[in-house]
């Protein structure tokens, strides 16, 4: 090969960034698809006031993404821009997820179901946005694989 053959991602790379996007996915999912339902038919709101807990939570992603692209780009650490925010986004988005399907279920009269909703948008960019966004804006090769596994 010579070197200005283009640079491919190593397959073990590959399946770290497919196996991460799993599971955003399935978070992503989860909510789309299920969420209104469970606000409704399991937590008691109204279809009214889940639809606007899901808009405003929408409303606040887009409002969240660019900041947190800003955030993250002006961050240095020796750990990189983005790994503090992978790291914890991680395990807010986690315990985000767990208390937006809890909520109202396992606490009667508690009806804190649509202020989880915002968290777990909020954590779900930072480990999202961070990770896989602005890092990978160049097109190469490697950015083109990194793409099609995402």
């Amino acid at each position: 090969m010579s070197s200005s053959s283009p640079s491919f991602l190593p397959f073990r790379t590959r399946i770290g960034y497919g196996a991460a996007e799993m599971g955003i996915f399935a978070v992503e999912m989860m909510v789309r698809l299920h969420l209104m339902k469970f606000y409704t038919d399991v937590a008691g709101l109204s279809a009214q006031l889940a639809g606007l807990a899901i808009a405003v939570a929408m409303f606040w992603d887009a409002f969240t993404d660019p900041v947190m692209g800003i955030l993250s780009d002006r961050t240095t650490r020796p750990s990189g821009k983005r790994r503090p925010y992978l790291l914890l986004g991680s395990f807010v988005m986690a315990l985000a997820f767990l208390a937006t399907w809890a909520s109202s279920t396992d606490t009667p009269g508690a009806d804190w179901a649509p202020e989880t909703l915002p968290m777990m948008a909020s954590s779900t960019t930072r480990v999202d946005w961070p990770g896989f966004g602005p890092s990978r804006t160049v097109a190469t090769p490697s950015s083109t694989q990194f793409a099609a596994v995402k």
